[in-house]
């Protein structure tokens, strides 16, 4: 997924953002990866996987949970605005995050048609 900004950038918003729970901050140098010969861009697994802490929710994850919100709206483009994205068929693209988000290997393709069918091309 094409970044809205340079991939250290990124990172460094994740860490602002999330350093109020400490589960997310440590999962951001596991799970925030760039794509391999692809600078700008990250994995689909680590769209996927920003995407489902923004749905996480909950009383002990509400900091994490507007933390990754406003980090993602941030980050992305043209599929940023996490509040556009909750507007479509959330629970839908929950279960693909959810289910994706620790896959092995490349499905950026697979990405790009789940996010078509939710806003048209982009």
């Amino acid at each position: 997924m094409k970044l809205n900004m340079p991939f250290k950038e990124s990172v460094a918003i994740l860490n602002q953002r999330c350093s109020a729970n400490e589960q997310f901050a440590g999962a951001v140098a596991t799970h925030w990866r760039e794509r391999p010969d692809f600078p700008g861009e990250v994995l689909a697994q680590s769209y996927c996987w920003l995407y489902c802490w923004c749905t996480t929710g909950g009383p002990a994850n509400d900091a994490a949970t507007d933390g990754a919100q406003k980090a993602f709206s941030k980050i992305f483009r043209p599929y940023g605005d996490f509040v556009q994205l909750q507007e479509f068929d959330r629970e839908r693209f929950r279960d693909f995050a959810a289910e994706c988000r620790y896959r092995v290997g490349d499905y950026e393709q697979e990405l790009q048609e789940a996010l078509k069918e939710l806003f048209g091309p982009a």
